[in-house]
């Protein structure tokens, strides 16, 4: 009898695990970094065509994360490249996308952290706090994925191990450094 039941907890579980489970590709997630003025947001990342993704943007804004923004890929268009971000792990080319002003900022300038998303996923975002900065907390399933971000003396790197992302944008002056030394490896 008890053999006979631990054969249907198996099977169950081997029939159930691929349902529960999100199938996550590679090119269904991408990290970005988020350029936001009152005017306009950009989207810079690795990713070659966003139109058909969903893009959650956490604007930062003195070490404390703001609200994030749940926006469909439909509403930007790609633009020429600044050349600011740069792919730190690969050299590969980065694609900047642009929409019109959200009002996600009442004046001035913000940067923030920028998830990129196959539609057919459904993520729960959670903002976190680190030593080193902040950054969010991605439930994909039962996978977390972690994209973090923190300030080296002159610009803002984000960061996450899957996808293995790490993107830099340089402010053009000196911050106060959140970064560890493990960052620059």
């Amino acid at each position: 009898m008890r053999k006979k039941y631990i054969y249907f907890i198996s099977v169950f579980l081997f029939f159930l695990m691929p349902i529960c489970k999100a199938e996550i590709k590679g090119e269904d997630l991408a990290v970005g970094i988020a350029l936001i003025n009152s005017q306009k947001l950009t989207v810079s990342t690795t990713q070659k065509i966003i139109k058909d993704k969903s893009i959650v943007v956490c604007p930062l804004n003195d070490k404390k994360m703001s609200k994030c923004l749940n926006l469909s890929g439909e509403k930007f268009n790609e633009v020429n490249n600044s050349g600011n971000v740069s792919d730190v792990v690969y050299g590969s080319v980065i694609h900047e996308f642009s929409t019109d002003a959200l009002l996600l900022v009442e004046s001035g300038f913000s940067v923030g952290i920028a998830f990129i998303y196959n539609k057919k996923i459904q993520p729960t975002i959670k903002l976190i706090n680190n030593k080193e900065g902040v950054g969010i907390s991605v439930g994909i399933g039962f996978e977390t994925l972690v994209i973090n971000s923190c300030n080296s003396s002159e610009g803002i790197h984000v960061y996450s191990s899957y996808p293995n992302e790490h993107l830099y944008y340089p402010y053009g002056y000196n911050v106060s450094e959140t970064c560890s030394n493990e960052i620059y490896q």
